[in-house]
């Protein structure tokens, strides 16, 4: 059945007025500047301002371990590793205290805690410090998430909407005020996993395999970070498949051997001698006594190969794109020489502040996250395996509570993304019944990656802290089903539904941060990490003298 021209005429005119494009209507630079602008605001209305104990785990922490490199000691507690940000922080200190802004920038500088005021002073003025580094981390994180994403999706004004979502999203949010290892680690693997998506969808490029490459070493310093987002690194090959396009050109420069083999000679030299630098960390991680050295805990099962599982599966996920995607052996080859290289060379990282314990803790990552998860569960710890019936039976638990955090309703939280997330299913949904199967498999994926990786999380109890893992897949799967479906911008009643996620974002991204804001607790919290944290420390003012 038509519609008559003047009926189609009220339809235009109707999304002119209602349609999402008009939130889209703006300078992207300017819109750029805007989330940066407002997320800075948001940080100094709530978060800078917090006493210093408020978020004793992990401002307190953090500033104690950063002040122990200061002073050339060894870290204490490793179990994260948080290496990066220990490192950074500093960095971050000595900076500081060059131009006369931070007297406490180690611990041999750390007033005694007999004088009150200002050993509390120093405490005050040091997790400033660091909230202030933990907020310019985040906006890195946000502006090379929107250039990069623009690279990716061809649109600037998706690209400012996506940079949004991600600034105002639970995890970043909460990140941007406090210090915690998980946003320089999600971060990192973020901008790794959008390097992965321009490399796969541009078969021409001929630095492909490099990028390839610096996204492995991205991936890398993030485990260093946080040995948690190895579920991400893991769900990478499925993410990334549906996503290639095939080269059509005989002669590309990886189909040419003349041009490809002096790169591929390259690249296989590089992988070796960096291979050959980092081979005894892997001697060490795997020696006899690796686990007891960073009071890690034996794990049974066939879990004392994981580590070869992993790899294989990496090297499965490579091999299966090249296959689908009629990637020349030449260009194969030099990618996973790049891979090998770009892992070995993050590794390295670990000797700037070297310590046994965080190459232990890195190459050996699901005995890490098994004695935290283990810590929250009886029953792992007493079943001491990954392949147990405990073990599966937490899992489906915690995929049965994913699935009722998506509806809000049951079980509400601070995570606004997943408003993005209706929206996203509901697309591709949408577009596999309008024969879209391609984008609907790119959206599909994407959502179930974030949903097994959060069902995975739940082991931990999910925190707002671990959101910042899978909201950059929700945001990015939003934004791919915008970009392909533009009708859906110009839409009647789609610039309402846009206000509303906006708004949205605002307010409950501020849910948490406001709340630290209006606490009544008083610091006593803080000393339960005293005796168990702070070794070197003398107790806190506040806190009774140990027995």
């Amino acid at each position: 059945m038509s519609v008559p021209s003047d009926g189609l005429a009220q339809l235009r005119q109707a999304a002119d007025v209602n349609g999402f494009h008009r939130l889209c209507s703006f300078d992207p630079i300017a819109g750029l500047s805007a989330i940066v602008i407002g997320l800075i605001a948001s940080f100094f209305l709530f978060g800078f301002w917090y006493p210093y104990w408020r978020v004793a785990d992990m401002d307190l922490m953090m500033v104690y371990k950063a002040w122990l490199l200061n002073d050339g000691l060894p870290q204490e507690h490793i179990h994260h590793p948080g290496y990066l940000t220990i490192v950074l922080l500093g960095i971050w200190f000595r900076l500081l205290h060059a131009v006369g802004a931070l007297d406490a920038y180690s611990l041999q500088a750390l007033p005694g805690a007999a004088n009150i005021p200002a050993y509390e002073h120093a405490w005050t003025v040091a997790v400033r410090s660091a909230r202030v580094e933990s907020l310019l981390i985040a906006l890195a994180f946000v502006t090379t998430f929107y250039f990069l994403l623009q690279r990716f999706l061809r649109d600037r004004q998706v690209a400012v909407i996506g940079a949004f979502a991600l600034a105002f999203s639970g995890g970043v949010a909460m990140h941007a005020r406090i210090v915690r290892t998980e946003l320089l680690s999600a971060g990192l693997i973020t901008i790794a996993l959008l390097v992965l998506f321009i490399a796969a969808q541009s078969p021409r490029l001929r630095i492909r395999p490099l990028l390839v490459g610096l996204a492995a070493l991205l991936a890398t310093l993030a485990l260093e970070n946080k040995v948690q987002g190895l579920l991400v690194v893991c769900a990478l090959p499925i993410i990334l498949l549906p996503f290639g396009r095939r080269d059509c050109d005989p002669n590309g420069f990886w189909r040419c051997s003349g041009r490809a083999w002096p790169a591929l000679m390259v690249s296989a030299a590089c992988a070796g001698a960096l291979t050959v630098a980092a081979a005894p960390m892997f001697a060490l991680a795997q020696s006899t006594n690796a686990l007891a050295i960073a009071d890690l805990h034996q794990l049974g099962g066939a879990t004392v190969i994981y580590q070869i599982a992993v790899a294989l599966w990496i090297g499965g996920g490579v091999l299966a794109f090249a296959l689908v995607c009629d990637v020349p052996m030449s260009e194969l080859l030099a990618t996973a020489g790049a891979i090998v290289a770009g892992c070995a060379f993050g590794l390295l990282a670990l000797s700037v502040y070297y310590l046994p314990q965080n190459i232990i803790v890195v190459l050996n990552p699901f005995h890490a996250m098994f004695e935290w998860a283990s810590a929250s569960h009886l029953e792992l710890r007493e079943a001491r395996s990954l392949l147990s019936g405990a073990m599966l039976r937490n899992l489906f638990d915690g995929f049965v509570l994913t699935l009722a955090r998506q509806t809000f309703f049951l079980q509400p939280s601070s995570r606004p993304t997943i408003f993005l997330e209706w929206l996203a299913v509901a697309g591709a949904i949408m577009t596999y019944r309008r024969g879209e199967r391609r984008l609907a498999l790119q959206i599909g994926i994407l959502i179930a990656a974030a949903l097994v990786i959060d069902a995975i999380g739940m082991l931990r109890g999910l925190k707002i802290e671990y959101f910042i893992f899978t909201d950059p897949l929700i945001v990015i799967a939003t934004c791919l089903l915008l970009v392909e479906l533009p009708e859906l911008r110009t839409s009647v009643g789609s610039y309402q539904v846009g206000v509303a996620l906006i708004a949205a974002h605002i307010l409950i991204s501020h849910a948490e941060p406001v709340k630290h804001a209006f606490k009544n607790s008083g610091p006593e919290g803080a000393c339960n990490f005293q005796s168990g944290y702070f070794t070197r420390l003398e107790p806190f003012p506040f806190c009774a003298a140990p027995h």
